[in-house]
């Protein structure tokens, strides 16, 4: 019973997952921004262009479309 009455309960937050299309200048900001904003990095596949794959609190996707407006950003779930 006692680690019930000092737990604490985490708020629900709901992540979705996305597929980005980005160019390699903009990797390292991109990640800062993913993990500033509680997302994960699911997978990095490196070609012409870089393709990730990211999970990401549904609420963030605004803050990564505003900040990298040039990229390709597909919900994937």
């Amino acid at each position: 019973m006692k680690a019930f009455t000092n737990s604490i309960i985490e708020r629900y937050v709901h992540f979705s997952n996305y597929k980005l299309v980005i160019n390699y200048n903009v990797l390292d900001k991109l990640i800062n921004v993913i993990y500033r904003n509680k997302g994960t990095i699911l997978d990095k596949v490196f070609v012409d262009k870089i393709i990730v794959h990211i999970s990401l609190p549904t609420k963030a996707e605004r803050i990564i479309r505003e900040e990298f407006k040039m990229i390709d950003m597909t919900l994937i779930n």
